[in-house]
């Protein structure tokens, strides 16, 4: 039986996760979209984050 390891665990579901979003330099950790907005519109993310991203992925996305 494989076991599957997960780097991190999403604040919003617990699911445990190796992709997804990373706020604050790991402060808070997000597995999907839907986990995300419900912590932040699809406009405060633009707006907080997308300022700052020098590459245009997001800034905050881990493993995508």
């Amino acid at each position: 039986m494989e076991t599957t390891k997960f780097a991190r665990c999403c604040d919003e579901c617990g699911a445990g996760m190796n992709e997804g979003y990373c706020i604050g330099g790991g402060l808070e950790y997000f597995c999907s979209d839907e986990c995300l907005h419900k912590h932040y519109t699809a406009e405060e993310w633009d707006d907080a984050f997308a300022e700052n991203d020098p590459i245009g992925d997001g800034g905050a996305l881990l493993g995508r």
